[in-house]
């Protein structure tokens, strides 16, 4: 509770939420990674976009790169329309997607290697560490990677992270590290999607599961459309557009982004040692990478597939507020009762 009670006095009293912030807007105009700081940082994501460019077609190789490194500026003007159309914007922004499926590919990986649980943890420890700058460093990764970190942690003790704590502790550390990183609207929607996903996930995977769905497409399934329905508002208040294709688009292209995202994570590691190595790895991601594409144009090509709205901020408020805590507030009445 106190960590909670903390975020929400940093979020009052930081910048506010409606205004888009003009760091992060000039960042995004110029596909500014984030990375420049560092020159280590700087080479090694350079070797990692060739490596994912092995004379792919223009916007398979962008959006590879987006995937994987969260840089989607080399898209063309059209595919990032398409994107948002059929709001799919968030597959080429880094944030908590991305840390959970480098985790879900290097901890198996480590465990094949011989490693023990301890030392697999501190090894995805130092990972993520090195991932975050590598991907941007901007704050959606940034609160992706504490809210990882606050889990991992607790594993290395032996314990399981409440999650809804540890998205508490992720939104005051990047505040306090930050405080215009709630201005930033990339921000708000990773947190938005993981505090939707947290509240809706569960009660949407008990609804899916008589329908004879498989568990583990359930719960993706669940993910996926608890978040869209969590940042949908928050999108329109922003953009003043409203995606009627959101659910079913990302639904389509969800399978491909597992795949992708690991193959071109692979690949530009490898992309470290030698392009030669990792081009076949890049070549195998673009068949992924190109149904994502094809899930995009298709989902946005209807006219009625996105349409104008722009709700107020209170409206907003209230829709995200019933969106996380009715269905907790309904879930402990069924428990009490």
């Amino acid at each position: 509770m106190a960590v909670w009670l903390c975020f929400c006095l940093l979020f009052v009293t930081g910048p506010d939420p409606g205004v888009s912030n003009a760091h992060y807007t000039q960042k995004a105009a110029h596909g500014d990674s984030g990375a420049a700081g560092s020159g280590l940082i700087t080479q090694v994501r350079t070797r990692a976009e060739d490596a994912l460019d092995p004379g792919l077609p223009p916007d398979a190789a962008a959006l590879l790169q987006g995937m994987a490194l969260g840089d989607a500026s080399h898209m063309s003007s059209r595919a990032k329309e398409d994107f948002r159309r059929a709001s799919l914007t968030h597959v080429v922004a880094a944030s908590g997607q991305n840390i959970a499926l480098l985790l879900a590919l290097v901890l198996p990986a480590l465990g094949l290697l011989g490693m023990g649980l301890r030392a697999r943890l501190v090894t995805a420890v130092g990972l993520v560490a090195l991932y975050v700058p590598l991907a941007g460093g901007e704050a959606p990764i940034r609160r992706a990677a504490v809210m990882a970190l606050v889990g991992l942690a607790g594993r290395v003790r032996g314990s399981q992270a409440d999650a809804w704590h540890a998205l508490g502790v992720a939104g005051t550390v990047t505040l306090l590290a930050d405080r215009a990183s709630s201005a930033s609207l990339g921000w708000q929607l990773s947190f938005a999607a993981v505090a939707g996903m947290l509240a809706l996930g569960p009660p949407l995977k008990n609804r899916l599961e008589p329908l004879r769905i498989p568990p583990v497409l359930a719960e993706a399934g669940a993910a996926t459309i608890s978040a869209t329905i969590a940042t949908a508002p928050l999108i329109a208040w922003k953009v003043g557009r409203l995606s009627l294709v959101g659910i079913p688009a990302n639904l389509l292209a969800a399978p491909a982004v597992a795949p992708a995202m690991w193959l071109g994570i692979t690949a530009a590691a490898l992309g470290q040692i030698s392009t030669s190595l990792a081009a076949p790895l890049a070549m195998l991601a673009a068949i992924p990478v190109s149904s994502v594409l094809e899930v995009a144009h298709a989902m946005a090509s209807p006219s009625w597939a996105s349409v104008g709205w722009h709700p107020s901020g209170s409206l907003v408020a209230t829709m995200l507020i019933l969106t996380v805590f009715g269905p907790l507030a309904i879930g402990r009445g069924r428990k009490a009762a």
